[in-house]
């Protein structure tokens, strides 16, 4: 299962189980399920079973959408209840197995602000995708108690362990070798077409030498990290295939850094020009979805994080 995708639960009461024992395990507190199906529940499925020092409860409304798709004002209807209840609510976790929506997440960050000082509690949403991978990563008791119903559905949990493990394990290579940021890779990657960076070349180079050493392009067990990697191989082929004969490198002393000097035909520079940029762009805009696949898939890396290991530096060494 390279995506390790969710499984789904047919069961809303059992998905209320399931969520108030990672919650616990998450928080280190102890959740339970709150009331039964045909009760008043003023907009909460779980609590924190006993309150916290001041006397404030933890509390959980779960959604167990297979199909349907959450909207924001079900949000706002489910604060609303359980700020009516007569429970001192501390952090409101409202948990959802829809997929997810760009406008929903967009909104709610708008008004997250607004509604943590209305209803006077935190506020977090947070999709069972999510949930659903790191309980396979680090919750194996909490899997294996819920997900063992499958049966054959889903891959053993050592197995779906050991291939994720290798996977982050290319990725750390990849950064270690990347003198930025992934954060920052679509900054250099549009500099690319008018100025030579280190930071983009180290990438290539990284990607390039990775790509090279399994030569049936299953760098990954993850499809979709090595769709992402053969569209970089590409973009840099064709970059190249650009540059070479049409450009060389002239160094400027009063920036410190090397620019392209166009050496091609004068008739056709607009158009190379155009190419180059057009390919430039659509590289960084890759890159970006790229980007987003990361975080929502690989929470382990951290995208943000400066990761390269100077192979000249005294003492440097690859920490994998």
């Amino acid at each position: 299962m390279h995506h390790l995708e969710p499984i789904k639960f047919s069961d809303d009461k059992v998905f209320e189980y399931f969520i108030c024992d990672y919650l616990s395990a998450k928080l280190g507190v102890n959740f339970t399920t709150f009331g039964r199906n045909g009760q008043k529940q003023d907009g909460i499925d779980g609590l924190h079973y006993k309150p916290d020092d001041d006397q404030h409860y933890n509390v959980v409304q779960c959604k167990n959408y297979n199909e349907k798709i959450l909207k924001y004002d079900e949000i706002v209807e489910h604060l609303e209840r359980a700020h009516k209840s007569n429970l001192k609510i501390n952090h409101f976790y409202f948990v959802t197995a829809s997929n997810k929506d760009v406008n929903v997440q967009r909104k709610f960050q708008e008004n997250h602000v607004a509604l943590t000082e209305k209803y006077g509690f935190s506020i977090d949403l947070l999709y069972y995708s999510d949930i659903f991978r790191e309980v396979i990563t680090s919750y194996h008791a909490i899997a294996k108690k819920y997900l063992s119903f499958y049966g054959d559905n889903i891959a053993s949990d050592s197995d779906a362990v050991k291939k994720k493990e290798r996977d982050l394990y290319h990725l750390y290579n990849i950064a270690y070798n990347t003198e930025a940021s992934f954060i920052n890779m679509p900054y250099y990657i549009e500099l690319f077409k008018s100025t030579f960076n280190s930071q983009y070349s180290s990438f290539s180079s990284a990607i390039t030498t990775l790509w090279e050493l399994v030569p049936d392009g299953s760098v990954f067990y993850d499809d979709k990290l090595n769709e992402y990697l053969s569209m970089f191989i590409d973009y840099n082929c064709m970059i190249d295939e650009i540059i070479i004969p049409n450009y060389c490198t002239e160094f400027s002393l009063s920036s410190n850094r090397y620019y392209y000097e166009y050496i091609g035909s004068e008739r056709e520079r607009h158009e190379i020009q155009s190419r180059l940029s057009r390919r430039v762009e659509n590289y960084s805009y890759t890159f970006k979805r790229f980007l987003a696949y990361l975080k929502e898939n690989y929470l382990e890396f951290d995208i943000t994080e400066y990761y390269y290991v100077d192979p000249f530096k005294e003492g440097a060494h690859n920490p994998v």
